[in-house]
């Protein structure tokens, strides 16, 4: 066994150990149990094999996170009033569609976190279902009663009108699931000094498979989780409970570590067994999970 306690990537057995890697090899009464993090293609993922199961893990899975990263790409300020307007713009980069019903919040707020004053979309709102780098236009105004040297920090996210829900999404949180973006600070005109948020390395980012990239485990390729188990007349095949919908794997049934006859049936199955649905199975062993199915089975 091998475990990696060092900063950088050691190359060990033939496989390369991120920073927390292992690599283990461990023979057991019933057999060879093999297991690992490894980083694979640039991703790290985990692995592992028994006798009867097999298990691999692309790690695009980011739980309630939502892949979408919001950034200013530029703000700036009129002077001359006694409330200057604020204009800036907040790209939203959405890997992951924006869910329907959720729209953006851009909160200034003070060093409690309070809200001092909120800044207003001043273009199209952010559309159910788009993807890629949304470029939302906003404004806002200085209260009246700030002063020269006064701070506050630009928070944003997305949230649902009717009951006031915050989607989960990447950057820095403060707690509230409200991403900071930076600090404005009021100068002697009442213009404003812009100052974004620091860059810091996100260990989280580092150690998942942010961009959903698939994976190619031999036997399965895939950016997501599932194990296969053999049957006496069947494959079991079993995506991690949170599997999203539409998470698309690739079965090399020939390059299992067991042999079986070549596959020609998926069959979608419920947690009590009931099956959902039975199909042809493609011919590159490609299909994509249905989110009503607890397993499948692959027949001949």
């Amino acid at each position: 066994m091998f475990v990696n306690r060092g900063e950088d990537d050691w190359t060990v057995a033939n496989v390369t150990l991120p920073k927390y890697g292992f690599v283990a090899n461990i023979p057991t009464p019933d057999g060879r149990l093999e297991a690992g993090i490894l980083r694979r293609d640039g991703v790290i993922v985990e692995h592992s094999q028994s006798e009867n199961v097999v298990y691999a893990n692309a790690r695009s899975s980011l739980g309630e996170l939502t892949r979408i990263r919001p950034t200013v790409t530029a703000i700036e300020s009129a002077s001359g009033t006694s409330r200057p307007a604020l204009k800036f713009t907040v790209a939203w980069d959405a890997a992951d569609p924006i869910p329907p019903n959720y729209q953006p919040f851009l909160h200034f707020v003070d060093s409690q976190g309070q809200i001092i004053f909120q800044g207003s979309p001043a273009g199209p709102a952010l559309a159910p279902n788009a993807t890629g780098e949304l470029l939302l236009p906003a404004v806002a105004r200085l209260p009246e009663a700030v002063q020269a040297g006064d701070e506050f920090e630009l928070g944003v996210g997305l949230f649902v009108a009717g009951d006031g829900r915050r989607l989960a999404i990447l950057g820095r949180d403060d707690g509230t699931r409200r991403i900071r973006l930076g600090k404005i600070r009021v100068l002697e005109n009442r213009s404003i000094h812009w100052t974004p948020e620091p860059v810091t390395v996100d260990e989280f980012a580092t150690r998942v498979n942010i961009n959903a990239k698939p994976i190619d485990f031999g036997w399965v390729v895939t950016a997501g989780a599932l194990k296969a188990e053999r049957q006496p007349q069947a494959v079991l095949l079993t995506p991690l409970p949170n599997e999203k919908a539409g998470m698309r794997y690739q079965i090399r049934s020939d390059r299992l570590p067991w042999p079986i006859p070549l596959p020609k049936r998926i069959v979608a199955i419920t947690e009590s067994g009931e099956v959902l649905w039975d199909r042809p199975l493609a011919d590159d062993g490609a299909f994509q999970h249905d989110e009503q199915a607890f397993a499948y089975r692959l027949e001949k």
